[in-house]
Parts: structure tokens; sequence; C-alpha cells
């Protein structure tokens, strides 16, 4: 691991030198040179570096930092002056926790990734259903898959809802409705 522990440095010496605003602005840099890594993400969250689980999480909070997905479908590790393509078996993300909240007669409903991302999902972080797969936005074109103990949690505060004449179970987080699927 002490070769990944060199990219860690130079993607660390590369941020150090970014304005301090939060997150990285990945959408601004478009680095000329480009390259594939052997890092790859499981489906269970897990992140991997030629062959082997990456168990220092600051590491894999570092690496999600810098991950983009872009339009060609593909996840590329991005700084100011390098872009390496990784692959995902899924989404690069997993929701590992969740808990609900009524202000005002309105549930919200708080998501943290493996990666310590939190949401609220709404607008800003909506759900998906796909083939049967609950699916979070966490940022741009990057979503987390709810685990499964996760989802199970949620379903028991869905309510039926009438949606196009049939019946679907829905979620609803900061005024926003979210159908996880027909009732039968």
């Amino acid at each position: 691991m002490q070769q990944l522990d060199s990219i860690a440095d130079v993607i660390f010496a590369e941020l150090a030198q970014q304005p301090a605003s939060g997150s990285p602005p990945l959408h601004l840099w478009s680095p000329a040179s480009q390259g594939s890594m052997d890092m790859h993400i499981k489906s269970n969250g897990d992140w991997m570096f030629q062959g082997s689980e990456i168990r220092r999480v600051a590491l894999v909070k570092l690496f999600a930092s810098i991950l983009r997905r872009e339009e060609d479908g593909e996840y590329y590790l991005v700084t100011p002056h390098e872009k390496f393509q990784i692959s995902v078996d899924d989404a690069p993300f997993v929701v590992v926790d969740a808990e609900v909240s009524a202000t005002e007669g309105t549930q919200n409903i708080y998501l943290r990734t493996n990666v310590d991302d939190f949401l609220m999902l709404g607008e800003e972080h909506p759900l998906e259903m796909r083939n049967d797969q609950p699916y979070v936005k966490v940022r741009d074109a990057l979503w987390a898959l709810l685990g499964r103990n996760v989802f199970y949690r949620l379903v028991e505060r869905a309510e039926e809802r009438t949606i196009d004449e049939a019946l679907h179970m829905v979620l609803c987080s900061a005024g926003a409705e979210f159908s996880i699927g027909e009732t039968f």
C-alpha cells in the first residue's frame, strides 16, 4: 500500500493548493493528463486498490471527495492536474444509516453514506428505484445504493398513495414524495 500512500500524498498536495470552500470544485477541472488506475469500488461500498481493500477510512474519504462520473458513464478520480478512470460495480456509495424526524408536520429523512456524506432525502437528493433497488442522489451524477437494512427501516415509514390510478408505497421527506413501488 506504499504506492497508494504516495498517490494520496500527491492528491493532498494538489487539494491543499485549492481555495478552502468545502468540496473540491471538480466541475472546474479538466486535466490534460489522463489514464486509468487499478482502483475498484465493489457493490457493497468497499474500495479496492490493486486487488486489496483500502482499509484506511481517511484515504477512502479522500478518493470519494474527488470522484466524478462523466457523460460517458465512466467514473474518474479528478485533480486539477490528473484524471484517472476507475471501475465501479454499481453505485460508488452505500447509504448505511438513516434517521427520521418530523418538524412542524413535515417528515425529514436524513441519510449517511459509507464515506460520511450526510444528506436529507428531498428534491436535492431524490430517491429512485432501479430494478427494485433504491438509490439516492449524492451529488452531480453520483448515487448511493440504500443498504438493505436501511431500506427496510424506511419502508416502515412509507405511506400508501394513488399515483396514475395505481396504489404505491411512498416515502415522504422535506415535502417531496418518492414511490418505492406499487402495492399489490
